[in-house]
């Protein structure tokens, strides 16, 4: 196995948080949380290179945001004129080289209204709130686009019980390096 990172991402209000911290309770798997947005390509480098490096070691942990990620789908909607990364760039082995060598990870998305409803409570900046509707459109596009790669892709809703376990399952066979349980996955909901 060439990855020993598990990656939470999705939009923000949408349980990442909530569900590292469920996971590292209950899974006793430790955390790494990433910091951003990134001011330019350089911090946003040393970041990916960090997790590079801890991802060398024998040691499993969950990694609450990835700072490609995040760039990718909240840059050009936030930021469209402070653009510090390209998909199409090729630097440090490439980003579109680094997304695909991801081996399991976890996007949070519960229906579009209950983010909405969590961004409002925690009192969102008015710029989030104003392009969720562009943000849960990326991510939706971005597992799209994901579902055609060979990785493990679990679509978090915590709006939905089972999912939980169901996830907390998969984890457990990647950990374990179980075959049969790290092919656990939910059945596409009719919010994606």
């Amino acid at each position: 196995m060439e990855n020993n990172i598990i990656i939470i991402e999705g939009p923000d209000n949408s349980g990442k948080s909530t569900l590292v911290n469920r996971l590292v309770e209950d899974l006793s798997i430790p955390n790494q949380h990433s910091e951003g947005p990134w001011e330019t390509r350089r911090e946003l480098i040393e970041s990916l290179e960090e997790i590079d490096i801890k991802n060398s070691s024998d040691d499993f942990f969950l990694q609450d945001r990835y700072g490609l990620i995040s760039e990718l789908i909240y840059q050009p909607i936030l930021r469209p004129d402070h653009k510090i990364i390209d998909i199409t760039d090729q630097p440090e082995g490439g980003y579109y080289n680094r997304l695909f060598k991801m081996e399991f990870l976890v996007i949070c998305m519960p229906p579009k209204e209950r983010l909405f409803e969590e961004a409002s409570l925690a009192s969102q900046p008015k710029d989030i709130i104003a392009y969720m509707d562009s943000i849960i459109n990326s991510y939706r596009n971005f597992i799209f686009m994901l579902k055609s790669h060979d990785l493990r892709l679990f679509v978090y809703d915590w709006t939905i019980p089972w999912h939980y376990r169901m996830l907390k399952l998969a984890i457990q066979g990647y950990y374990d390096n179980d075959v049969a349980a790290r092919n656990l996955e939910p059945e596409p909901e009719h919010h994606l």
